[in-house]
Parts: structure tokens; C-alpha cells; sequence
């Protein structure tokens, strides 16, 4: 079983970093956890039930804004 378990994940890790490159964004999602990475620089990680949301496309150089919601009740820091 080891034999061909090495090779099989070692493919699908290749495959998963190569798509992160080719595709314009990439989302893991599984029991609640997420990470997303659309092309506009914005970044969003979610954990069970709470997404926070980070850009990195300012009007200016270095320029981070950071917002935190819950879809229960939305609110914004």
C-alpha cells in the first residue's frame, strides 16, 4: 500500500500548487474552514461561521484594510 500511497499524494500536491498558480483564485473549504485568494488581491479566510477579509490592493503602496464579519449578525471591525 505504502508503494503507491507516496506517489499519489506527491501528485496531488504538484497538482493543487500548480493550480493555485494557473487559476486566478483558489478555495479549500472543508467542516467550516476556507481560504480564499480571488485575483483582485483581496484575501479571505473563514472559520466556522467567522470570515475575515483582508485586501492588498490599496490606492496606495502597502495599503491594508481588514474587515471581520460573522453571517449571524455582520458585523464589521
Amino acid at each position: 500500500m505504502r508503494r503507491w500511497l507516496v506517489p499519489v499524494l506527491g501528485m496531488v500536491a504538484v497538482g493543487l500548487a500548480a493550480m493555485s498558480f494557473v487559476t486566478p483564485w483558489w478555495t479549500i473549504q472543508t467542516q467550516g474552514v476556507f481560504f480564499h485568494w480571488p485575483v483582485d488581491g483581496t484575501r479571505q479566510f473563514g472559520l466556522f461561521g467567522w470570515t475575515l477579509q483582508w485586501s492588498t490592493s490599496g490606492p496606495g503602496p502597502n495599503q491594508t484594510t481588514t474587515q471581520s464579519s460573522n453571517y449571524a449578525n455582520q458585523t464589521e471591525l
